[in-house]
């Protein structure tokens, strides 16, 4: 319910809406204004009541509504459980460097030391084992799982234009097998995780998946 109120008013503005407004943040922020939503999330790990394998979402802030993922930039989502921090949903990108060809396993590039358009002929810092990093090392320690959402680029048509942008699939839970880090594509260290599709979920293909966004 709080998804098709969200979109509607998405729909609202972005009739008039000026070209570069983040359409999403400001109907989220008018929505909570009114009191018809709330930006709390919870943070849990595991499965989110309501919300099956292949469930697509048009945008970043529909995944915080719905209790997959509270952040609308950072890939990923982590928690404090006693004195660990884990991960509890990581967001992998097409065309960036994650690989997720295939459906049962996932290769997510950790957080961090990532070059900006601008400094690309700078070589980037090496990434930390902390953060993110850190939750889903624990997270492999631990054997705890990770939900994982992939986004895929789709060309839509705004208000006359076309517009480049993500949309989302959610791809069920995953366990942390492996972290290496190792040299990366811009030559800074980077932590490559391996992540392994829990048993007992549907498996969705990225071409099927591409297909439902």
């Amino acid at each position: 319910m709080k998804v098709k109120l969200f979109r509607e008013r998405c729909e609202e503005i972005s009739r008039n809406a000026k070209e570069g407004v983040r359409v999403d943040l400001k109907a989220m922020n008018e929505l909570t204004k009114e009191g018809k939503i709330s930006k709390g999330c919870p943070s849990i790990v595991g499965p989110v009541l309501g919300v099956e394998v292949g469930d697509r979402f048009r945008y970043r802030v529909e995944l915080r509504l719905v209790g997959l993922h509270r952040h609308y930039e950072r890939g990923i989502d982590w928690m404090e459980l006693g004195r660990k921090r884990i991960a509890t949903c990581i967001v992998a990108n097409e065309g960036y460097l994650d690989i997720m060809s295939d459906p049962n396993v996932l290769t997510y590039i950790g957080e961090g030391g990532k070059a900006r358009p601008k400094e690309l002929d700078e070589k980037p810092n090496d990434q930390e084992l902390k953060g993110g990093n850190l939750a889903l090392w624990e997270s492999m320690m631990l054997k705890s799982p990770v939900r994982v959402v992939k986004g895929f680029k789709v060309v839509r048509r705004l208000r006359g234009r076309l517009v480049h942008r993500f949309e989302y699939v959610y791809d069920g839970l995953y366990e942390v097998n492996s972290v290496e880090k190792k040299k990366g594509l811009l030559q800074n260290l980077v932590f490559e995780f391996k992540l392994l599709r829990c048993h007992g979920q549907p498996s969705v293909s990225c071409r099927r998946m591409r297909n439902l966004v």
